[in-house]
């Protein structure tokens, strides 16, 4: 019979999925190792598993192949024109710091930290926008949930009825056994054996009475071996990763090889300082890469390779960060009435203070209105106004 071939496509079943690449990643190997005897090939190969486990071979040193490869591809070899040094050189870095200073703060503030310096305003805004986002990200999981919950529910009726089907012919079979027996022991004459066949056949009757016990029981009942395979088939969906599905190129396996094999500036040849700007130069841009994809998800981007677990993880961490906005959108209004409370208090002070200056400037220009009225009517006026009155 010949041997069925699999389709070339992402395995569904997790544990069929881990089998096959372990098989396959050694016959790569045991491939690879062939070629490099036969032919005299030097061979470097890097495997990266969808849980970002690394796996390597090199007939040599993985290293010195990489930097040859790198160098016969003109991408961080010595032959590199001073024109690309220098864009690999300070300006670029500083772009990429830069940028991954700007994302860090972002993401610090999504998070719920380093927000001192926001006003009411601006914590708000953060605030809104977090709870829109807090709200995508719990209704794509709820999605998620209903898909995995009518997923089970339709694996548990194929169970079930296989179940069934299994009862009915396990009947079946024993009913069978029972009507042979029967059938064969009524042809043997009576002898000294006789005891021995009643007990056999009394034995097969209690198990084929226990059989149809079993049956008539069966659609109420559910064996631990069934329940043990769906809440195996539960757990294996709940505890799903995220596997990758895009095919990189040569340059980002091996960008992704020195970085997690720490090849850093430390490690790399020192008579080859391109290689070592350019490896700087990657990692940075790696970091750009990873904060930037961090705040597409937390923006409710990028989501569909996410399992139920991240989605979890990423609502719980949105839930947080908006307590804290929210706490600290608080404590701002707390501190502004606060201010503002202080403010009033002190132009009160201030007015009764101006009332009372007003008070004694008014009260020193009557007192002074008086004095000058007496100091008009001394002397020859006052003389002047008397002889006036005595001539009337």
């Amino acid at each position: 019979m010949a041997r069925k071939k699999i389709p070339i496509k992402k395995i569904d079943n997790i544990n069929a999925r881990q089998v096959t690449f372990s098989k396959r990643r050694k016959g790569l190997f045991k491939k690879a190792q062939e070629l490099s005897t036969l032919c005299d090939a030097q061979i470097a190969l890097i495997v990266f598993s969808a849980t970002s486990k690394l796996f390597e071979y090199a007939t040599s040193s993985m290293q010195q192949i990489l930097e040859r490869r790198n160098r016969h591809s003109g991408v961080q070899g010595s032959d590199l024109s001073s024109t690309g040094q220098q864009q690999l050189g300070s300006e670029s870095f500083d772009m990429l710091r830069k940028d991954i200073e700007d994302k860090t703060h972002e993401l610090s503030q999504l998070n719920g930290q380093d927000l001192q310096g926001l006003t009411i305003q601006e914590l708000q805004k953060l605030e809104e926008l977090l709870q829109r986002r807090w709200t995508t990200i719990s209704k794509i999981k709820e999605e998620k949930m209903t898909q995995e919950i009518n997923s089970l529910k339709t694996k548990e009726a194929e169970l079930t009825e296989e179940n069934q089907k299994l009862k009915q012919k396990l009947v079946r079979e024993q009913r069978q056994c029972y009507e042979s027996i029967t059938s064969r022991s009524s042809d043997f004459p009576a002898d000294n054996g006789s005891s021995d066949t009643s007990l056999k056949l009394g034995s097969n009757r209690a198990q084929f009475s226990g059989v149809l016990d079993f049956d008539e029981n069966g659609e109420k009942e559910d064996t631990d071996r069934e329940n043990r395979g769906c809440n195996g088939e539960a757990g294996d969906i709940l505890e799903e990763e995220e596997w990758a599905s895009e095919e990189g190129t040569m340059q980002k396996i091996t960008e992704r090889y020195i970085l997690c094999s720490e090849l850093n500036l430390d490690k790399l040849d020192q008579s080859h300082p391109t290689e070592q700007i350019a490896s700087n130069y990657t990692s940075l841009k790696k970091q750009v890469e990873d904060r930037s994809r961090e705040m597409r998800q937390l923006n409710g981007e990028e989501l569909q390779g996410l399992s139920l677990k991240q989605l979890q993880k990423l609502e719980e961490r949105l839930g947080s960060s908006l307590d804290r906005v929210y706490k600290a959108k608080v404590q701002n209004f707390i501190a502004e009435i606060s201010i503002l409370t202080h403010k009033g208090n002190k132009l009160k002070e201030d007015n009764r203070l101006i009332k009372q200056r007003i008070k004694n400037v008014e009260d020193q220009s009557f007192d002074t209105s008086l004095t000058l009225g007496c100091r008009v009517f001394n002397g020859d006026t006052l003389l002047q106004f008397c002889q006036y009155l005595f001539s009337e």
